[in-house]
This record gives C-alpha cells, sequence and structure tokens, in this order.
C-alpha cells in the first residue's frame, strides 16, 4: 500500500490505525556501514524500509535504472521492494544505516516513491535515535509510542528534504546538546576532537560544525577546550592536587600550555586562581 506523506490522513494516518505494526531493525543505531563498493540490497532488506545517512564522503546511489548522489550530510530512503545498489566516489564514504518495518494486514507500508535522497535536518537523525532507543528499552514495546516516534521521524525527514536542509539553522536539538556536554563532562582525560562530537551524532565534521556553532555560538574546538578548562577549575577548588597532576590527569604534556589557555579562560594562573578562590571562599565562611 502506498500513502502520500503530505496528507495527515495518508502515511501518518496509516501509522496510528490500529491494524499497523512498527518495529525497528537495525539496533544500536547509529549503526556505522562501511558500504563495499558496489553493495547490492538483494533480497535481504526489500520487505523493510532502508535509511542511510551519509556521515562523510559521498556515493553513487542506483535503482530502478536511476541514479542519484548520497553526499554527506545527506540522507537515503528506500522504500520496501526498492533494490539498490552503491557505488563509491573516492574514498570510502561512512554511512549510518536504518531499518524500519511498518506492516498493516501483513502487508507493507509504502510512500509514493521508491527512493528519495536529499538534505536532512538534524531532527530527523534524533527521532531515529530515540526510536531505536525506545525499541530497545526493556517492557517498552508499546505500539502506540513505536508509531508516534514513527510519524515524528517521517515529518522531520519529509520537511528536511522538501526545505533542502534549511532545517538546520536552528541548529542542533537541546537534547543533543546536553547529550554532548555530559559526554565530554565524563570524558575528561580524553584528548576530544570535533570529529570525535561529529561522529557522535552520526554528521559529518562540516555539518556539524555548521549546526553546532549555530547552538552553542562558538567553534567545537574552542567550546571543548573550555569544558576540559571548566573541569580543571572544579579539581582546583575542590582538592589540593598539584596544577602538574591536573594538567596531567587532562592529557597535557605542556604544564605551561595548560597554564597559558587556563588563564586566557579564567584572568588567572591556576595557582592564583586558587589562592583567589579559597580566599573568597573562607571570607564567605
Amino acid at each position: 500500500m502506498k500513502f502520500d506523506i503530505l496528507n495527515p490522513s495518508g502515511w501518518n494516518g496509516a501509522l496510528t490505525a490500529p491494524q499497523t505494526r512498527v518495529a525497528v531493525r537495525m539496533m544500536n543505531f547509529p549503526f556505522r556501514f562501511l558500504a563495499p563498493e558496489g553493495w547490492d540490497t538483494g533480497d535481504v532488506f526489500l520487505g523493510e524500509h532502508l535509511v542511510y545517512f551519509a556521515g562523510r564522503g559521498s556515493c553513487r546511489v542506483v535503482f530502478g535504472g536511476r541514479e542519484r548522489e548520497l553526499k554527506a550530510g545527506e540522507v537515503c530512503w528506500a522504500n520496501p521492494g526498492t533494490r539498490i545498489r552503491l557505488y563509491r566516489r573516492g574514498p570510502q564514504p561512512e554511512l549510518f544505516r536504518f531499518r524500519f518495518s511498518v506492516t498493516a494486514g501483513g502487508a507493507s507500508l509504502r510512500l509514493p516513491w521508491d527512493c528519495r535522497v536529499g538534505r536532512f535536518g538534524a531532527e530527523a537523525l534524533d527521532w531515529a535515535r530515540r526510536w531505536v532507543e525506545e525499541w530497545e528499552r526493556p517492557g517498552c514495546y508499546a505500539q502506540a509510542r513505536m508509531k508516534a516516534l514513527a510519524a515524528l521521524f517521517s515529518v522531520a525527514f519529509f520537511e528536511g528534504t522538501r526545505r533542502g536542509g534549511r532545517s538546520e539553522a536552528r541548529g542542533l536539538p537541546r537534547e543533543r546538546c546536553a547529550e554532548l556536554a555530559d559526554w565530554v563532562a565524563r570524558h575528561p582525560s580524553s584528548r576530544l576532537r570535533p570529529p570525535d562530537l561529529a561522529r557522535r551524532c552520526g554528521l559529518s565534521a562540516d555539518y556539524f560544525t555548521r549546526l553546532f556553532r549555530q547552538a552553542f555560538g562558538v567553534s567545537p574546538k574552542a567550546w571543548i577546550l573550555k569544558q576540559r578548562l571548566s573541569y580543571a577549575a572544579g579539581m582546583l577548588a575542590e582538592s589540593d592536587r598539584s596544577v602538574s597532576a591536573i594538567a596531567a590527569e587532562l592529557a597535557y604534556n605542556d604544564v605551561y600550555l595548560f597554564s597559558r589557555q587556563f588563564r586566557k579562560e579564567f584572568g588567572a594562573s591556576p595557582r592564583a586562581w586558587r589562592k583567589q578562590h579559597r580566599a573568597a571562599h573562607t571570607a564567605r565562611g
């Protein structure tokens, strides 16, 4: 059965129908998929919807005698029954594959196109993550939640492709920003780089950087440094550990570089900042 995604009583209406069943077939999303040259979906996935998010590089998508280029920051959605092949353009592309099924009365629900390639907003990727996370949680297989998340994913995908990806103007979703902040805070000794954060979000480095600047107002590199120095400030305030020990914990090979960056951020050297902080704390006590 085919449905028009523009019509609320069509695709999304069918998703919420009592007889409809929704299932996620790809666990641990985003599943990084390094497609071999000429990758052919074959017959294995013909009953499922296939979605490929392009994180890095580009490739050709061949389907039904037609060909489209899938570039970083774009998504390819193939309907059930659509056989596609992927061919590299240059270095190995990095793709994130997502599979799900939507059935009613034993028949797959299909959109009115075989395969579509276009820009995607961060919302589509975020809803896909939530969908998989909800499916993976024990005891949370309620179809009502599955259908709602499927509908939100579909709308986010369609809006992103229809507007040419302009949904990125809103930056990263609030939940993704909080997740990144928590992840960096829990890995203070790791020498994280912007590409590490981009991979965490399943996005290309350039596309991620644009979204990140819109959300945080600074570059990912500057933000990571600020988070690490804030951790150092907390250690200086709450412990008696030496400056060199704190620098070493943060994977600084040069304590003088650490001190220079700390002074630039807080306006005082680590030792002076600790002294000022403790003096102010004593005065308030």
